[in-house]
């Protein structure tokens, strides 16, 4: 079952990118020759609808399909045909422990495995939270712009970084929990970091009203902005880039262009008044809202089989055995080879 509601989820996501990706484009680029549907062919216009998609697809993710995860079964048990899977791991240090001393011990080992199963079972239930909270906020984000472009709500750079922001704070908490033993961590601790981006929030806010609305400041913040979130989205998509995971090589740059532009999101500080920007400002925003709903699809498809087919519990497992032996091997690395440093003159 879990695998039929995965193609499902595919085919679904991909049809829906082809179809409204290549109806913007070819509408984008004056193509009037097939029947498509009647777009705006403002500016503006092009962006409000842009924005639409967006949401759709966003509320699509959100509501129906982000929740779905695969956990560890039954963490609070050890059975007997998933011991040659623990037996391998090398997450103790194997010199210190005799056959005598694993045999009178082995009531203690499976306890220890059991709870080393509920720490990874905890990982990845926080890693699918952070993934649904993501395109909430995503959601949220994508809504306020779409209000404000129709006219809905008022123009605030401050009220558009904080959303992005927080939206790049999820994917740093889901970069967090691949990369750092984050099953102790607690809800006040994901709460300081949130704190933090409430508290820049009210800085940025601040800021501009004490400088009189300089557009430089608003510009600066929302550089910083697009910023966080490139090197948040690097950082994730960095992180699900490994050999445990698996993921088709011809995804990865895809992956990481949907990081590279996240640096463009200056781009929507400049022309809040459309004919007071340059032509070029507003196609670009245009090409960028296009690319980020292609590469926001390519993103879901591929974190949503990352989930649904176990690979997440995998890595989790795995990778922690490696970092031990990682380090003890380097250790033992050290000690036994010398490594000269020469000075260059």
């Amino acid at each position: 079952m879990r695998t039929e509601s995965g193609r499902l989820y595919l085919v679904i996501s991909t049809i829906f990118t082809v179809c409204f990706s290549a109806f913007q484009a070819l509408k984008l680029f004056g193509i009037e020759k097939i029947p498509l549907p009647s777009f705006p062919t403002t500016d503006q216009g092009w962006l409000t609808v842009n924005y639409a998609i967006q949401v759709a697809f966003i509320g699509y993710v959100a509501f129906f399909t982000a929740y779905k995860f695969s956990r560890i079964k039954s963490s609070d048990r050890c059975f007997e045909n998933e011991r040659n899977i623990w037996q391998n791991l090398e997450l103790h240090d194997p010199s210190t422990l005799s056959s005598e001393t694993v045999d009178e011990d082995k009531a203690d080992d499976e306890t220890a495995w059991i709870r080393f199963k509920q720490g990874a079972n905890r990982v990845v239930k926080q890693f699918a939270w952070f993934w649904v909270l993501a395109w909430f906020s995503w959601l949220l984000h994508y809504l306020y712009l779409f209000s404000q472009a129709l006219g809905w709500l008022p123009s605030n750079a401050a009220a558009r970084n904080f959303l992005n922001n927080l939206n790049s704070l999820m994917f740093v908490f889901l970069f967090m929990t691949l990369t750092v033993s984050t099953s102790k961590y607690g809800a006040l601790f994901w709460s300081k970091l949130v704190c933090s981006i409430v508290a820049l929030g009210v800085v940025e806010f601040f800021t501009y009203r004490l400088s009189g609305g300089n557009e430089t400041t608003a510009l600066a913040f929302t550089t910083v902005s697009g910023l966080f979130a490139s090197v948040a989205l690097a950082s994730f998509i960095g992180s699900i880039d490994s050999k445990f995971i698996n993921v088709p090589v011809w995804l990865i740059p895809a992956l990481y262009s949907y990081a590279a532009i996240q640096a463009l999101y200056v781009f929507f500080e400049f022309g809040g008044v459309p004919s007071s920007a340059p032509a070029f400002v507003n196609k670009t925003r245009i090409m960028v809202t296009i690319l980020a709903f292609i590469l926001k699809a390519v993103l879901f498809i591929t974190v949503t089989w990352i989930l649904r087919t176990g690979r997440l519990v995998y890595f989790m497992i795995e990778e922690s055995s490696l970092n031990f032996k990682r380090d003890k091997n380097f250790e033992g690395f050290l000690d036994n080879i010398r490594i000269e440093e020469t000075q260059l003159t």
